[in-house]
């Protein structure tokens, strides 16, 4: 799904205003509210300043709020990537499926999103010397907007159960702390494979594999399960359904 149309349904659920757009967060302060306990007050790099009681920080790996809260640094994941979306005005003709091209050291992909864009994306494990970044777990597995949206449902009904805005997020991360623990070894397990770590016999140079991933595989009833198969010379990494019981079909 095109990320813009995801975002702009959900938009259209808000009041107007409700979401800022193009908003760059300059600083980060708490200052103690009347009747209430300290609140998080935001300024932007236009002056605007926004006080909330809660303050969420879901702005990336290099992310403000973590380095305000005095987090570690992000670690390198040894490996590059660039991505893009690539739009034909009289369509593509291509099967709505993943195709994914392995290679010791690089991995290539695409997925139509549409019957005119097709997403595309090319992996390469070294990582350039004057950028070392750190990588979302979630997007190595291609959780994020999913994972997202879990949050956001497990988030609301915490605080709108709580009494007070520290016991909602007390409360949000008991409930999520074991799915994020799952995300972060599917991660590990998911690089671990496609960087060569199984060491595949006659995958080697730029001979690449493709691997189809169906979406009833994709689908499957089966919560966070990673299944890896060596058949032959070919790595398959099945992912099991990871949507969380609020999202889960019937």
């Amino acid at each position: 799904m095109h990320r813009k149309a995801l975002l702009e349904a959900l938009a259209e659920e808000l009041p107007p205003g409700t979401i800022r757009f193009s908003s760059k967060l300059a600083s980060i302060a708490t200052e103690k509210a009347q009747g209430s306990p300290e609140i998080a007050v935001l300024r932007l790099d236009d002056g605007t300043v926004i006080r909330s009681k809660v303050l969420m920080g879901c702005d990336g790996v290099h992310s403000v709020v973590s380095q305000w809260l005095g987090l570690s640094e992000p670690a390198s994941s040894g490996r590059s990537a660039v991505r893009g979306l690539a739009v034909y005005p009289d369509g593509h003709g291509l099967k709505k499926e993943l195709r994914q091209f392995l290679s010791e050291g690089l991995r290539a992909g695409m997925v139509p999103i549409s019957d005119t864009d097709v997403y595309w994306f090319l992996v390469n494990n070294t990582v350039p010397a004057e950028q070392e970044a750190g990588t979302d777990p979630a997007k190595i597995l291609r959780e994020g907007g999913c994972s997202a949206l879990e949050d956001a449902v497990v988030l609301a009904r915490a605080l709108s159960r709580a009494a007070t805005p520290a016991d909602g997020v007390a409360s949000y991360v008991a409930e999520r702390r074991g799915r994020a623990a799952w995300l972060v070894a599917g991660a590990y397990l998911s690089g671990w494979v496609q960087q060569g770590g199984t060491n595949v016999r006659g995958v080697r140079g730029v001979v690449s594999v493709a691997v189809k991933l169906r979406m009833d595989v994709l689908l499957l009833n089966i919560r966070d399960l990673y299944v890896v198969l060596l058949v032959d010379d070919v790595s398959f990494m099945l992912v099991g359904n990871a949507l969380c019981p609020e999202l889960a079909p019937g």
